[in-house]
């Protein structure tokens, strides 16, 4: 045992200096590794403290730019209060936003960030952009109208400073975790390293140093985090932290400016009790998102706008963003607050001041239409009895101031539809009509209207159409006229001494499909100025020029430009002083294929004599009307309200074969009186409803047609208009029997084709045109119709050579011939009369041309009798 101890000894002490060894190897190995650690951390907190610091201090100043007192405030304030001063302060503030913008993108290099950067940089980029058009138009525009102009949606750069504010913050969470998780690595490391410290001398002193070092990084953590704390204390946005049960447990300071709490006041309670109870659904939804599903954690934030209130208890108006952070002691909602109180308010001020314009522009509607009335009541009653006065029973002196008092209604009525025009357009109910016409025979009317009025002043008015111009047009006629109307009445107006032309220049687009008028109203006129140029289209505008000749309403051209951009058409003008004025007007339309109208041929038609019934309670109306109608022959039944008509029409339902019922009544209207007459009268062929109206919008008219109305005619009444809308109902008579005419009876039938194929009627007649009378009108009645429109005819032609008659009058009746060839499909004929009404305005027209035309008609009228001889195809 003895001999065994120094061997067992020297075994022990090898085994302790093995031992030691080991422990020293281990403990250097540890130590190594832990060193390491500590000075990954320490590099990791120099690196992340400096970068943070930068990145919050570029964040909180981009926050004061956008912010209160920032450049989108300062935009604000300037387009509420037009003061040049805020512009000076929102493009210094803009330049040094967009300033912090770029330093932020050398360091914030993740896709996201920049990203968010972007839509900062985009919001800035986009309130510069306007601020050209806002120093442009300031001065002109009202608040809600520059507002709306220059309006830019900011709210993509604020959630994305909310977002950069987020993200900085939560790196800052993260890197104190990982710099955590590594302390723990390294104290763990050293913890395995303390248990040979006893052991061995060298080990405790490197433990020593390592300790020191631990003490050193520790502090450096503490720091750290004493530096996030300060970063969400001075924060710009106001912070609220909620723990998983929705409770508050730490503010920052702007929360506590913002609500008007300190942290003490607030530790404990629900978030949600800060909402006022009124807004129970917000503070639900607020409920809801407080809570940590799937959802929630999958959707990355939340975002809502609602009130909160202040500890004063006044409101504050808030943009509210949830976000959820997982921190290494706990995991809460961070929720951050923007107060928009003041946007909130501007934008209710501008919602106010946009419902009481729409509440004026409607006032103003309704104040016109109801002028409207009123106004053409009595005016009705005036042209009436003007139109109503044989001018051959009075004196030539009366029968001139009758025709001056006529021009001067006229003039009245014109404006007072100016103003409606410009009403109806301004609430956008403007109604785009298409029908079928002539660019000639729209051109004759022009010249046979204009030139009395210009010759009158001495002027020469001249009317040209240049180009393909034979085929019918597909297009908005009414507004077309209307605007050449109010042009061409200018240019008389106007103009002094010289002349007005009126050029139409046509070309053929698209394969023919469409064509495309340029029409010129020029005058030698004393011409526009150029600083009036851009002013002659606004509403209420009127040159010097426009003043000095009486001026009108100043609406003319605003509504003859607004109808032209409503119908797709330009308007424009060329002027020079001194030179004249040159109106351009170019129009597209289509080339009319199968919409012919015959409500000519009904208008030259005779109508046989009717059964009346008026409704109408105004006594001057009721005895224009009835003197109207009975001067053409027809009974008359008049009703005081539309009561006594719908009782006159349910006792006596057959004795009627036509009603004229005026819309406003007392009692009952002409809307209810139509509605409750169509409820035992329904067949509309047989008691059409005829409605009287001084409302002139269109809109109306429709309810009026809805209701059970066949016409709706627009005080006050115009006689022809009167005799072509009765001529569009009146009762087909039934056809005379005769004897020794049996070819109508028993002709063969001829195909189309076969028949223009061997006479050549191709050349006289319109196939479309004659297909669709034959469509319309029953056979006996439409050779009734020929057989009175070639008596017509002949009696024209008589007229035309009759050289005692003005050219005026020869014109007027070369029109008429026009009109009533072009119904009825004869395209030859028509072309030929056109020409030869030219010629008359030219002095150019002589015996033989007439002659040759009088032969034309003859032949026209004779192959359209065959073609309607011809038994119709069957209509299956």
């Amino acid at each position: 045992m003895a001999s065994k101890r120094p061997g067992q000894f020297q075994s022990g002490i090898a085994a302790v200096v093995i031992l030691a060894a080991a422990s020293i190897a281990v403990m250097l190995f540890l130590g190594v590794q832990a060193a390491s650690r500590f000075n990954a951390t320490e590099d990791s907190w120099l690196k992340y403290n400096n970068q943070t610091r930068n990145v919050s201090g570029s964040l909180n100043a981009l926050q004061r730019h956008l912010g209160y007192g920032g450049f989108i405030h300062n935009f604000k304030n300037f387009v509420l209060r037009r003061d040049p001063v805020y512009l000076e302060r929102m493009e210094k503030s803009a330049f040094a936003a967009l300033g912090e913008i770029a330093a932020l993108k050398f360091v914030l290099l993740s896709a996201e960030e920049q990203g968010l950067l972007n839509d900062v940089e985009a919001t800035i980029e986009d309130y510069l952009a306007k601020e050209k058009e806002t120093i442009r138009l300031y001065q002109e525009l009202s608040v809600s109208e520059l507002d709306k102009l220059v309006r830019v949606d900011d709210r993509a750069a604020l959630v994305a400073l909310e977002k950069l504010q987020g993200l900085n913050e939560i790196r800052s969470f993260q890197q104190e975790k990982i710099a955590q998780a590594s302390f723990n690595d390294a104290m763990s490391t050293l913890k395995q390293g303390s248990f040979v410290v006893v052991l061995i001398l060298a080990g405790a002193s490197g433990m020593i140093l390592l300790l020191i070092r631990t003490a050193r990084v520790n502090a450096r953590l503490n720091a750290s985090h004493a530096y996030v704390e300060q970063l969400y204390n001075e924060s710009p946005n106001a912070l609220v932290s909620v723990d998983q049960g929705g409770r508050i447990f730490q503010i920052n300071r702007q929360a506590e400016r913002l609500l008007g709490y300190s942290v003490d006041e607030l530790s404990g309670r629900t978030v949600h009790s800060l909402i006022p109870e009124r807004f129970d659904d917000d503070r639900q939804t607020l409920i809801q998102r407080l809570t940590f599903d799937l959802e929630n954690f999958a959707s990355d934030d939340y975002s809502m706008q609602l009130a909160a209130r202040h500890h004063d208890g006044h409101e504050v108006q808030v943009h509210l963003r949830i976000r959820i952070v997982i921190g290494t002691a706990r995991t809460f909602f961070l929720l951050a607050l923007l107060d928009i109180t003041e946007i909130a308010e501007l934008h209710e001020e501008l919602r106010i001041a946009q419902q009481n314009a729409e509440a004026a522009s409607e006032a103003k509607s309704r104040f016109l239409t109801s002028m409207s009335h009123e106004i053409r009541t009595p005016l009705n009653g005036i042209l009436g009895m003007l139109q109503l006065i044989d001018r051959k029973a009075v004196t030539p002196d009366i029968a001139q101031k009758l025709s001056i008092a006529k021009e001067s209604g006229l003039f009245l009525l014109t404006l007072i539809n100016q103003v409606l025009d410009f009403a109806r357009i301004e609430a956008g109910q403007i109604t785009i009509s298409k029908e079928r016409f002539s660019l000639p025979a729209m051109m004759n009317a022009m010249e046979s209207m204009f030139r009395i009025r210009a010759e009158m002043k001495g002027l020469e008015f001249r009317g040209n159409v240049i180009g393909e111009n034979g085929a019918f047009l597909y297009g908005d006629f009414d507004h077309i006229r209307q605007i050449l109307f109010n042009l061409i009445g200018n240019a008389v107006k106007f103009t002094e001494t010289g002349s007005v032309d009126l050029v139409a220049r046509s070309q053929m687009l698209h394969d023919g499909k469409i064509c495309r008028i340029s029409f010129e109203v020029s005058d030698t006129g004393p011409g526009i100025p150029v600083e009036d140029i851009d002013k002659i289209f606004e509403e209420f505008k009127q040159t010097d020029v426009g003043i000095r000749h009486g001026g009108g309403t100043g609406l003319g051209l605003n509504i003859s430009k607004r109808i032209a951009d409503a119908i797709g058409a330009e308007l424009s003008v060329e002027s020079e002083v001194g030179v004249g004025t040159m109106f351009r007007l170019s129009v597209d339309t289509e080339i009319a294929k199968n919409q012919q109208v015959i409500d000519e041929i009904v208008k030259d038609a005779d109508i046989p004599q009717l059964r009346v019934l008026v409704a109408e309670d105004n006594d001057i109306n009721q005895m224009i009307t009835k003197a109207m109608l009975e001067r053409d022959g027809h009974t008359v039944t008049i009703a005081q309200d539309g009561e006594i008509a719908v009782n006159l029409v349910r006792n006596a339902p057959d004795a009627y074969d036509v009603i004229l019922m005026d819309v406003q009544m007392p009692n009952m209207d002409g809307v209810q009186a139509t509605v409750s007459i169509r409820q035992f009268a329904r067949n509309v062929e047989k008691l059409p409803i005829i409605g009287l109206t001084a409302n002139a919008f269109q809109d109306q008219k429709d309810e009026y047609l809805s209701a059970g109305m066949q016409f709706v005619l627009t005080k006050p009444l115009e006689i022809t208009d009167l005799r072509n809308a009765l001529g569009r109902f009146a009762p087909v008579p039934s056809p005379v029997q005769t004897t020794g005419n049996p070819a109508r009876a028993t002709s063969t039938a001829v195909p189309l084709t076969t028949a223009a194929g061997s006479n050549g009627t191709d050349r006289h007649i319109d196939r479309e045109i004659l297909e669709t009378l034959k469509a319309s009108i029953q056979p006996e009645r439409l050779l009734t119709l020929h057989d009175d429109a070639c008596k017509q005819s002949t009696a024209l032609i008589e007229a035309l050579k009759n050289s005692a008659g003005s050219i005026d009058e020869k014109s007027r009746i070369a029109h008429e011939l026009t009109g009533m060839l072009g119904n009825f499909g004869l395209k030859l004929a028509r072309l030929e009369t056109e020409k030869f009404g030219a010629s008359i305005h030219e002095g150019t027209a002589s015996p033989g041309s007439l002659k040759k035309l009088e032969n034309l008609l003859e032949t026209s009228w004779r192959i359209l009798e065959q073609e309607l001889k011809t038994p119709y195809p069957s209509r299956s």
